[in-house]
């Protein structure tokens, strides 16, 4: 008996959008009459000319960072509000842990490195040191009962967008620049492949429980004061967790219990914006 191919990856080069690539393969797969399944299918990119991330804003995308988009056609629907959270704990146990597997830093392995200040800040991005380096975008692709979630994530690895762009530079950072010197992107590469199928398996297998304590002790929202724009109206309070099925909870001044946001746009933590002026 042959064994059955769990995914497949696809190398590109430059490309607009890894995102626009996996939600066409993904649209095909929902049209189609065959029943929904493996293979799950990665594209990963080399560089991106119209790289973009939540709510459609810009992804800087230069050579030298990690671009990719994976198709996840066994996921029940149900399930695809975990994903963004489930991605950005992928990387932040990437970073956390980088000898889980292989080494992907040059030299020989220090294996007292401890990289504890790595965060999640709910819904989508992943926090170094406090500045962002790492951010996920998914969407589901669906006709009437059928449908496909579809994941980017974007990494900034050795190449540091505040280098491009200068206004970045308190917001966002890079592998190289906490690390002081360049790390093998293949294997980085290599590595979150492994840690997105790992993390998927789990959510699939009925570990949610488990992905969301540990997402929880990655929570950079938690005792911090935020300013979210939610439902038409802009809410000010402080980040108290995040609930069983992944919304964000805010307690508010005025009401007794948190409320419960599943969907927003961050605009300031703690009285700073988290990203420049437009």
């Amino acid at each position: 008996m042959s064994q059955r191919v769990i995914s497949e990856v696809t190398y590109l080069g430059t490309v607009e959008s890894t995102q626009n690539i996996a939600k066409a393969h993904a649209k095909q797969l929902v049209l189609s009459d065959q029943p929904l399944g493996f293979p799950r299918q990665f594209y990963v990119a080399d560089s991106q000319t119209q790289g973009r991330g939540q709510h459609g804003r810009e992804w800087i995308s230069p050579d030298g960072g990690i671009y990719l988009s994976a198709v996840f056609p066994d996921l029940p629907q149900y399930m695809h509000r975990y994903i963004p959270l489930v991605s950005a704990l992928a990387i932040a146990r990437l970073i956390m842990r980088p000898w889980f597997v292989s080494p992907w830093l040059p030299g020989p392995p220090k294996l007292d490195i401890a990289f504890t200040n790595v965060h999640v800040r709910w819904p989508n991005d992943v926090l170094f040191n406090g500045k962002k380096i790492a951010g996920v975008l998914s969407e589901s692709i669906t006709m009437g009962h059928r449908a496909v979630a579809v994941v980017g994530v974007g990494m900034n690895v050795n190449t540091d967008p505040a280098i491009l762009n200068s206004a970045l530079t308190p917001y966002s950072t890079s592998l190289a620049r906490e690390l002081g010197s360049p790390v093998d992107k293949i294997k980085v590469n290599n590595a979150l492949l492994h840690n997105l199928e790992e993390c998927i398996d789990a959510v699939t297998n009925g570990q949610w429980p488990v992905l969301h304590r540990e997402i929880c002790d990655r929570d950079y929202l938690r005792g911090r004061t935020v300013e979210i724009s939610a439902d038409n109206k802009i809410l000010r309070g402080t980040g108290a967790g995040i609930a069983d099925d992944g919304a964000l909870l805010l307690a508010m001044p005025t009401a007794r219990e948190p409320v419960t946001i599943y969907s927003g746009t961050i605009s300031t933590i703690d009285s700073r914006p988290i990203r420049p002026a437009p």
